[in-house]
């Protein structure tokens, strides 16, 4: 029996530690379609359940481990978000092969954020969108030459940068690109004595 979701939409946040695994009576108590907004950053061997009888879901944080972009498929996205704990070289590629494939399935986007470096082909599709409103770039060594591309966005936009370890001269040449249609700048320095 449905417990949540009964009388309009909700936003479920869901975070548990190691040891605490969700069953499928957990999914059970969600109305079918009533999660508008879901963050999962956690464990959770049913996700595929509760995606599916979530069609609903526009707001979708979930934990890198748990990214299945063909389940996203059937759900209208206007806001992506992966987060964890940063991909390493190897798992790179795959990672951002995974997240091109969410901005493929997708085109109604209106915001995309991860905290992982993006590859140069997933920068570039981004920025054709026509409705992108806030994205999140950390930039790296294999984006920053290519983060001029910013410039190609449509809509006023919200950019956040993530740098890290980089010369003054490197960050000095990032604010010289112009960008006529970013709205508002974060940019976020990373430290490291």
């Amino acid at each position: 029996e449905h417990i949540f979701g009964l009388n309009g939409m909700i936003e479920l946040s869901l975070s548990t530690s190691d040891d605490c695994n969700l069953g499928r009576e957990f999914a059970q108590m969600f109305a079918p379609n009533s999660i508008k907004k879901l963050n999962i950053d956690c464990q959770f061997d049913l996700f595929d359940d509760l995606i599916k009888s979530q069609r609903s879901i526009t707001n979708l944080t979930i934990s890198k481990e748990l990214l299945k972009p063909e389940l996203f498929k059937a759900l209208t996205l206007e806001y992506f978000g992966c987060n964890g704990n940063r991909t390493s070289a190897e798992s790179y590629e795959a990672f951002n092969t995974s997240l091109e494939q969410i901005e493929r399935d997708h085109p109604e986007l209106k915001q995309f954020h991860t905290n992982d470096p993006m590859s140069p082909t997933l920068l570039t599709a981004l920025c054709k969108k026509s409705n992108l409103e806030s994205l999140e770039l950390i930039v790296d060594d294999r984006n920053i030459h290519h983060f001029q591309q910013l410039a190609n966005l449509q809509k006023s936009t919200k950019v956040r940068f993530d740098v890290g370890s980089y010369s003054e001269e490197q960050i000095f040449h990032l604010t010289l690109t112009p960008l006529p249609n970013i709205e508002k700048i974060t940019i976020k320095f990373q430290c490291h004595f």
